[in-house]
């Protein structure tokens, strides 16, 4: 669905329901270049154009393993030559304990397919068991989760986001319940960093106690300028006040980060968006919350809106935790 500036109803377009594990049902949402849309059902891709006519782009024929071909947010190349589609896949591991062994456990990855949706390449986070280990996941959350993608299972990595980082071959992959942001390499498949808190950076110029660590992130996101932004939930942290968009400074000579710009908003316990738009202001989805902000640099809410959990469309409140874009015309 698609809101202008005074809240008005200015585009909709029914999806048939997906259930993806004990999750809700969802498709991922892709602006392209051309003002049309990119959604999946978790089986295939597809484009819609302005006046909803929907089009098949990439019907994904992935490698086994794997349990669901494709959830969360993928990333679509504009020319649609590409497309890097999360999936995840059930290996060994730990339960929720971090020592008891386990082989239900699900982890993520990253398979690139071509035009024909053939996979071409793909990075499991089960090959790197050393630097993501399993027992990663916050317990408390592993438990809340326990069974998600199905009976018995663990969730562990449960990434949410891939992006492409401009003018690199190489991608940011957000794995929410190990609270991480992973930078892969895509010719060699490694991991070239992780950022998280115990991870690889540290905060400029700020005491341990002072490092506001992002937990339960979604959306994470490489800006044209280095910097990454992205959507900090902070569930089970400071009391689950407050939810927070974030931009971070990186320094990967000195493995450095500096909080350059926050927001925060109501607190979330799932999903959230964020996207810097061309007037450098930010637009904010707040997930779960049902919250839309435009933010400046300077932290004035520009644009706001709560949006309602029932006004006679089908399942309103959870079509609105998928990111907030602004179409070509601004609305």
């Amino acid at each position: 669905m698609m809101l202008d500036r005074e809240g008005r109803l200015r585009f909709y377009h029914h999806t048939p329901a997906v259930q993806v594990g004990a999750g809700p049902s969802y498709s991922a949402l892709t602006r392209m270049s051309d003002g049309s849309l990119v959604i999946d059902d978790t089986q295939n891709v597809y484009s819609i154009n302005q006046i909803g006519a929907e089009k098949l782009i990439f019907a994904p024929q992935l490698n086994d393993p794997f349990l669901f071909p494709m959830h969360h947010q993928s990333y679509i190349a504009d020319d649609l030559s590409r497309a890097w589609l999360l999936f995840n896949s059930i290996g060994s591991g730990t339960e929720c304990d971090g020592v008891t062994p386990a082989d239900n456990v699900v982890g993520d990855g990253v398979a690139e397919i071509d035009t024909t949706g053939k996979e071409v390449w793909r990075w499991s986070a089960f090959d790197h068991q050393d630097k993501i280990p399993p027992n990663a996941t916050d317990p408390e959350e592993c438990a809340w989760l326990g069974g998600f993608w199905g009976p018995d299972t663990v969730d562990w990595t449960h990434g949410n986001s891939v992006y492409k980082i401009p003018n690199e071959n190489a991608f940011l992959l957000s794995l929410r319940n190990a609270s991480r942001i992973v930078k892969i390499d895509r010719d060699t498949g490694e991991i070239v960093w992780q950022m998280g808190e115990g991870l690889d950076f540290s905060w400029e110029d700020r005491a341990p106690d002072q490092e506001w660590w992002f937990h339960f992130q979604h959306d994470a996101q490489q800006l044209p300028n280095g910097n990454i932004i992205l959507f900090d939930n902070q569930f089970h942290y400071y009391n689950g006040l407050w939810s927070r968009a974030m931009e971070l400074e990186v320094d990967e000579q000195n493995m450095q980060i500096e909080l350059v710009w926050e927001y925060f908003v109501p607190f979330t316990i799932a999903h959230g968006s964020v996207e810097r738009l061309d007037n450098g202001n930010t637009l904010i989805s707040t997930g779960n919350s049902l919250s839309i902000f435009e933010a400046s640099p300077d932290g004035w809410t520009i644009w706001w809106a709560n949006l309602p959990t029932n006004v006679g469309i089908p399942t309103l409140a959870k079509a609105l935790v998928y990111p907030a874009l602004w179409n070509m015309d601004g609305e």
